[in-house]
């Protein structure tokens, strides 16, 4: 089991554990410190209240006697007492009262006086040996003085002599006096050295209590800067375990939640904090509680070292349940055993996995009913997968396949086949595309060639290198047939038509046509059908490939009707029984009409429409053979434009000459300009003989029974008209029409609000120029600082093919046709190839009216 070492579970390194010796160390040297200061004091206190006392009471009994000795030193005189007059009548009449005078009584009194004096206690008590004895010698001093009897007495008196001595006396008792004095002095002087020697201990015990008082207040603010420091670290330890993005949870060795971070709260509809405390178990069905406690055990004692995860599913606070993968991992922190859980929500994966096998299958049961075969290329590892269908389209079996993509190219791929299949795989690995489709063969098991279809899509790795290609065979070998079936039917129609052309004098023109109208009509019935049902199919809802199937079938049933049609006219010119409907067109509507029918399919070619500015806007005309000359000639272009490079430009224009204002009559100029491949000059002069082509034979290029040319040739000229065609092979082609017409006079309506061009394409630049010329519009073509005038002058109109021009609601943007689109113009978009007159003069219209109405 791993211990966590992480700061945010670290104890403090000055924790208790760590520090808990040193402290309890300084604990009792603290104690110790104190117990001693705290007898030091006691006998500080006790020897200072002696000495004070001791003190108090010398200097009180040094004062009682110095007051003593002084009255005692008044009373004697300083022993002169005994030397005076007084002394001496004593001594000649003795001490008695009838005898004595006066002085002799005060000379009594004074020595009876003293006598008490020295019986006061005071003196008594004094504790000095040696003035206990002075004291004891001047009593019996002044006792001899007053019990001597001078005639009875024994010993002589001097009283100068005692004098001396009692001076003396006295003086012995002033310096025993001042000696107790001193002894005073001493125990105030002992007081202050016990004071000094007092603080300097407790100075000591003060250094010396610092130390340990130091280290307990560094462990102090230590332990309170570790908790502080922890406690910051749990709390940022709770938000990144809150802020972990997969859910968590933490449990104890008795399995008790101890946190669970807000993606399991919210996952279960909890409360924050709610959860812990309780038993994880609680949150499981009955039937997952043996799996999960089996779980738990393993991973706890760290036999379950593989962190296998766990698919359990948890009740939320609802009831629901919530399936859920759990993986974990046991960890020690402090000593405690506790487990770590990791909880992802498989109600999304489940989701997906059932839509990913509910799409699995809906592909296999689309590819079973498709008949496509599918396969699966792995360029990494050089190995090929293929479908069964695939397998059964070429009957071979899996035991004769095998996954290497050399071999499988070399069973199934002709050999013939196999350098331009190559060429073709690797001309696509080195484009950057991501799609590709081509037609090739395969060989089947039993020797038949088969035609294909393959559509792929490859995923490329981060240089863009391919890595793996997935795609599918579809057998079109039937429909190829059956092309070339109606290829070789179509050839025999146009040949026996060549021979019936080639045979008119021998033959009847009118049965002929009557004979094409009939077969005309009932082919056309279920051709418009189809189409009508074609274009249903195009505007419901399909994929790509479905699209583009339509796509096909609606272009070759055009393409036949298109032969029908020029069929059926071919006869009827041939037979002369084609006749005109003369009536009112107009010209820009007629050419706006036949650019609508390319709208689905100019694809990668641009058109571009120029009417001159002088064109009569109606003229008197047969609209249906003038549109069908036009159109063919169009579509000429168009079809032999289609692989230039970079693209293929198709240019018209529609211009009169010789307007006669007398008699109304014109001549109708019509050009149509292409890029394509060029006519060589030999094939030029016969182009507009029946069924006559620039290619011939099975190989041909382009499609189309060689008689649009003819046919145009044939109405130009019941229309008085003149047609001519000019080419440079690899360069260009050029066909010219000429109509003598009448055209209808009128008055064109001035526009007045002037339109401003901005468009970077030339020729398109050109042609909205022309088309807006002819529509009556003031044109101004912006070079420089025109584009700021259009900015200043809000009534000007902008047309515009670039993004941010102008002010959107007196702008027109041209922009290049989505694919399939078939509106000329969306608000105010207008689509170019091509560039449809009406869609461009009606958007201009349309702003117009906005900003009348908005000012």
């Amino acid at each position: 089991m791993p211990t966590l070492r992480s700061e945010i579970f670290q104890e403090s390194p000055y924790g208790p554990e760590s520090g808990r010796g040193l402290l309890y160390f300084a604990y009792v040297f603290l104690v110790s410190l104190l117990f001693l200061a705290l007898f030091g004091y006691w006998q500080f206190a006790e020897r200072r209240d002696f000495l004070v006392d001791k003190f108090n009471t010398q200097t009180n009994q040094f004062l009682s006697r110095s007051d003593l000795l002084l009255e005692l030193d008044k009373l004697l005189q300083r022993g002169v007492v005994l030397s005076n007059s007084a002394v001496s009548e004593s001594l000649v009449t003795g001490f008695g009262e009838k005898a004595r005078s006066g002085q002799a009584a005060l000379f009594e009194r004074r020595l009876r006086e003293a006598q008490r004096l020295l019986a006061r206690s005071e003196l008594r008590n004094w504790r000095a040996p040696e003035v206990a004895e002075l004291i004891d010698k001047l009593h019996r001093l002044l006792e001899l003085y007053l019990t001597m009897d001078p005639i009875s007495a024994s010993v002589a008196i001097s009283p100068a002599s005692d004098s001396q001595i009692m001076l003396s006396l006295l003086q012995d008792l002033h310096r025993a006096h001042v000696a107790t004095g001193r002894q005073i002095e001493l125990i105030v002087y002992s007081v202050q050295e016990l004071e000094h020697y007092f603080y300097r201990v407790n100075l000591f015990l003060l250094v010396l209590g610092l130390v340990p008082l130091a280290i307990v207040i560094f462990y102090a603010t230590s332990t309170q800067s570790a908790l502080v420091r922890t406690r910051r670290h749990l709390l940022q330890g709770r938000l990144v375990f809150n802020a972990i993005p997969e859910m968590a949870v933490v449990l104890d060795g008795s399995g008790r939640i101890v946190r669970a971070n807000r993606g399991v709260m919210t996952l279960l509809d909890y409360a924050p904090s709610s959860l812990e405390g309780q038993l994880f178990s609680t949150l499981l069905p009955a039937q997952f509680l043996p799996h999960f406690a089996d779980f738990f055990q393993a991973v706890l004692s760290g036999t379950d070292r593989g962190g296998m995860a766990r698919e359990l599913v948890l009740i939320c606070r609802t009831g629901s349940e919530v399936p859920v993968e759990v993986s974990g991992s046991s960890v020690a922190i402090s000593g405690r055993s506790y487990l770590v859980l990791t909880v992802r929500d498989l109600r999304e994966q489940q989701y997906l996995q059932n839509q990913l096998r509910s799409s699995q299958r809906r592909f296999e049961l689309a590819v079973a009913a498709t008949r496509d075969g599918m396969w699966d290329w792995d360029l990494t590892k050089r190995r090929v997968f293929f479908s069964q269908s695939w397998r059964a389209m070429l009957g071979l079996s899996a035991r004769e396949l095998t996954n290497d993509d050399r071999a499988v190219l070399e069973l199934v791929i002709p050999k013939e086949d196999l350098p331009s299949f190559r060429r073709k795989v690797r001309r696509f690995v080195r484009s950057d595309g991501m799609q590709f489709r081509f037609e090739h063969r395969l060989l089947h098991r039993d020797g038949r060639i088969l035609t294909v279809i393959c559509r792929a899509s490859v995923e490329r790795d981060s240089k863009g290198h391919i890595v793996r290609v997935v795609g599918t065979h579809s057998d079109i070998t039937d429909i190829k047939r059956r092309e070339q079936d109606a290829f070789a039917i179509n050839r025999q129609l146009e040949n026996l038509l060549q021979n019936q052309a080639d045979q008119s004098g021998q033959s009847s023109p009118s049965g002929d046509t009557q004979f094409l109208s009939v077969l005309g009509h009932e082919i056309r019935t279920p051709m418009n059908g189809l189409l009508g049902m074609t274009d249903m199919l195009i505007k419901t809802p399909l994929n790509a490939e479905q699209r583009m199937m339509a796509d096909i079938i609606h272009e070759s049933s055009g393409n036949l009707l298109s032969v029908l049609d020029d069929l059926i006219d071919f006869g009827a010119l041939h037979s002369n029984t084609l006749t005109l409907d003369w009536q009112r067109v107009d010209l820009v509507a007629l050419i706006d009409d036949i650019l609508a029918r390319y709208c689905r399919q100019s694809g990668n070619q641009h058109i571009f429409f120029y009417p001159a500015k002088n064109l009569p806007a109606v003229v008197i005309g047969d609209p249906a053979r003038m549109s069908q000359i036009f159109g063919k000639l169009i579509d000429n272009a168009l079809k032999f434009s289609r692989a230039s490079k970079p693209r293929g430009v198709v240019k018209i224009w529609l211009e009169a000459e010789d307007i006669e204002q007398v008699g109304n009559a014109c001549n109708l100029r019509f050009r149509v300009w292409d890029n394509g491949i060029g006519i060589p000059a030999e094939i030029r002069r016969n182009l507009f003989k029946p069924f006559a082509q620039g290619e011939s034979g099975r190989g041909r290029r382009f499609g189309g029974s060689g008689l649009g040319l003819a046919i145009c040739e044939r109405l130009v000229k019941l229309l008085d008209g003149d047609i001519s065609i000019d080419s440079e092979m690899g360069r260009f082609t050029e066909a010219r029409v000429s109509l003598p017409l009448q055209w209808v006079p009128g008055v064109q309506a001035a526009n007045q609000r002037p339109v401003l061009l901005q468009i970077t394409n030339e020729s398109l630049r050109d042609s909205v120029e022309a088309i807006l010329a002819h529509g009556g519009y003031d044109v101004t073509v912006a070079q420089g600082e025109s584009c700021q005038w259009s900015r200043a002058a809000p009534e000007v109109l902008l047309v515009t093919d670039t993004v941010g021009q102008g002010s959107p609601t007196a702008r027109l943007l041209l922009v290049p046709r989505p694919r399939g689109e078939q509106k000329g113009a969306v608000g105010n978009q207008v689509f170019t190839n091509p560039l449809l007159p009406s869609a461009l003069l009606g958007g201009l219209a349309a702003l117009k009216t906005q900003l009348v109405e908005g000012q």
